[in-house]
């Protein structure tokens, strides 16, 4: 098998064996820089009759010797599903971060809260752990960093796996393998996989992430949304909403003047999945009425779908009963959620095609122009689908329902892509979700991962996102409630509002650290004057994607966060993990550029007062409370000059 010597650092890639007698792969290996090196494949079945593509390893880094020891491993990984936890992890130690790694989400129930005490729990956690489509390799003490992964997701599924042995003492190796899902490649025809890069740097891994999502810009392209402060419905309402709740937000903003870009309308609008018509009963005159009253407030309207999955009696079912995605047995894909076992659209298949389009055309002359798309992982969860064209596997249909849907909603609609592939939605869709639904409060009722701490962790190591589109971090949710909405006690995982003060303003430093919109989710009858004063802080507020320092890239959860802004420094610090007062040091030259000596002026952002002056290399004490944060934003003083110098 060849070999190829990764010039630097004492590994070995090997390409494996192909399973399959009558498909070649060959392979490129390309020196881009001093520290960047990418490979190129090509598959091409190399027989006389059609072959099926199974799941391709197509690198192998074996026995890689690390420049460090195993136990100072750290992991960054991304992760394909959006409930499940990216970030750092040490696969060298079992704690909360090598449980969130170990964690797949993909089986969930959609729809009716994230159900975490059901999923089953681990006797024994894995000594592997799988990334799509990338993840880095550091150093806890940040001397070294490689990211290894694929510049992409719209050709395939990646599986890229990190195996550590059974006493998790060394690294046993890294393998890079494709998902091609059995699809059918005809004598002579050849497939070329993502070009898969190591990317090596010394300054973070943050910076790696950036790069490859650059790498993936370059094919895909880039979109943003022009909207920046978003109210939905879900996060009190559930699917009880109507139009006399829509109607009564809508004057409480118009009274308050808050500056609300969109109003979307969530799940509970609809009489079926599939029909995608108004439910008379909540929105008589149906769903054009609505969006008028949104508009005359100047706010554009926003509308919940969940496009690829269809309830068994819609009546499109009847009309188009083979639109509809197989599996390798023959029988329709299910997608459980709470509907029910629900069919899968298999956006290749031609009358589904025209069923995307025209949904979101009809919903255009409505008047929406912003959809929140959900439960997009249907048409990529099955892993043995089979789409209406054998050539096609589940990146490929994704990418294509996404651009029959950018086809319906026209050119100025904006997108939000809820649990769908991240980078196989860069070009199409202007914002993405970033991690599970949310709860209105900050421990964990069922299990650890469901934890408030979790969520602010996959929009933060998400935020780098913001190259390709703008991040979704879900809903605000600032009330003050323990009761279920209509008394419904399914409701109340969505109503409840149990937020301490101090957890408030944690919640709303976090729809600041993703750098893309803000989104509210309120009933804003009964809503307490404080917490409005909050909301009306947080709404003006310039977002930023809060980077972390380098030195505290090993943690899950850093206590101290950064971003430049109009020439100074906005610096987070945090006690989420704290379950009391905590001193917190602020370290200014642990932020880069930042020169020991220079002196700063601090501000607390939150409560506009001057904290005093922090020399760089000299901690500044701040007390936090239990699950506080604190916004400060640090001015740089310039040095005096000789005159100046002399007066003092």
């Amino acid at each position: 098998m060849p070999m190829f010597q990764i010039p630097g650092v004492r590994w070995c890639a090997e390409v494996p064996e192909v399973p399959v007698r009558e498909l070649r792969l060959s392979g490129r290996f390309h020196r881009c820089s001093a520290r960047l090196f990418r490979f190129d494949f090509t598959v091409e079945n190399a027989g006389t009759q059609p072959v099926r593509v199974p799941r391709l390893p197509l690198l192998r880094l074996a026995e890689p010797c690390l420049p460090f020891p195993f136990e100072r491993c750290v992991v960054t990984r991304l992760a394909r599903q959006k409930n499940d936890v990216p970030g750092p992890f040490h696969p060298a130690r079992v704690d909360a971060a090598l449980r969130n790694a170990a964690f797949d989400s993909s089986e969930i129930i959609a729809g009716g809260g994230v159900a975490w005490c059901e999923m089953e729990e681990k006797e024994t956690l894995p000594h592997s752990f799988h990334c799509d489509p990338g993840l880095a390799l550091s150093d806890e003490a940040g001397t070294f960093h490689c990211f290894i992964g694929f510049d992409g997701q719209t050709r395939h599924l990646s599986d890229l796996v990190v195996e550590s042995d059974e006493a998790r003492s060394r690294l046993v190796a890294v393998t890079a393998t494709v998902e091609f899902d059995e699809v059918v490649l005809a004598p002579g025809e050849t497939l070329r996989p993502h070009s898969l890069y190591l990317d090596f740097g010394t300054d973070s891994v943050r910076e790696l992430m950036l790069r490859h999502a650059r790498r993936v810009a370059r094919t895909t392209g880039t979109l943003h949304s022009p909207c920046r402060n978003i109210y939905c419905t879900w996060y009190y309402y559930g699917a009880d909403i109507d139009r006399r709740e829509v109607l009564a937000n809508l004057r409480f903003i118009d009274r308050e003047h808050l500056p609300f870009d969109v109003f979307q309308i969530d799940m509970g609008w609809e009489n079926c999945f599939g029909d995608w018509e108004a439910e008379e009963v909540k929105f008589p005159g149906g769903m054009a009425r609505v969006a008028r009253a949104i508009r005359r407030r100047g706010i554009l309207p926003g509308l919940w779908c969940a496009p690829f999955v269809v309830e068994e009696q819609a009546e499109v079912v009847r009309q188009n009963p083979e639109m509809f995605l197989r599996n390798s047995a023959g029988e329709f894909c299910r997608f459980q959620c709470v509907k029910g076992a629900c069919r899968v659209v298999d956006p290749f298949h031609p009358a589904a095609e025209a069923y995307l389009v025209s949904l979101f055309r009809k919903f255009r002359r409505w008047g929406y122009g912003y959809f929140k798309l959900d439960f997009l992982r249907a048409v990529f969860l099955t892993a043995d689908a089979r789409f209406h064209d054998p050539g096609k596997n589940r990146a490929q249909a994704y990418r294509h329902g996404l651009e029959l849907i950018r086809a319906g909603v026209g050119e100025d609609g904006v997108i939000d892509a809820c649990g769908g592939l991240y980078e196989g939605s860069a070009g199409l869709v202007n914002l993405v979700r970033s991690g599970f639904d949310l709860r209105g409060h900050w421990r964990a009722e069922d299990s650890e991962i469901s934890a408030y701490v979790n969520r602010i962790a996959q929009n933060l190591h998400r935020n780098f996102y913001n190259e390709l589109w703008s991040t979704d971090p879900d809903a605000l949710q600032l009330r003050r409630n323990d009761r279920a909405w209509k008394d419904n006690s399914l409701n109340l995982h969505l109503s409840r509002g149990c937020f301490t003060d101090e957890e408030a303003f944690s919640i709303v430093v976090n729809q600041l650290l993703g750098g893309g919109v803000v989104c509210v989710s309120e009933r804003f009858r009964g809503f307490d004057p404080d917490r409005l004063a909050l909301l009306k802080w947080l709404l003006p507020r310039r977002r930023f994607p809060a980077a972390i320092p380098p030195v505290l890239e090993a943690e899950t959860l850093p206590r101290m966060l950064y971003c430049r802004s109009r020439g100074a420094l906005l610096i987070v610090l945090n006690n989420w993990l704290g379950e009391e007062t905590a001193e917190v040091p602020l370290h200014l030259e642990w932020i880069p550029r930042v020169i020991p000596g220079e002196r700063y002026e601090l501000f607390d952002c939150r409560n506009a007062c001057r904290l005093g002056e922090c020399v760089a290399g000299n901690p500044f004490p701040v007390r936090i409370p239990a699950h506080g944060t604190v916004l400060l934003r640090a001015l740089r003083r310039r040095k005096p000059t000789a005159g100046e110098a002399e007066a003092e």
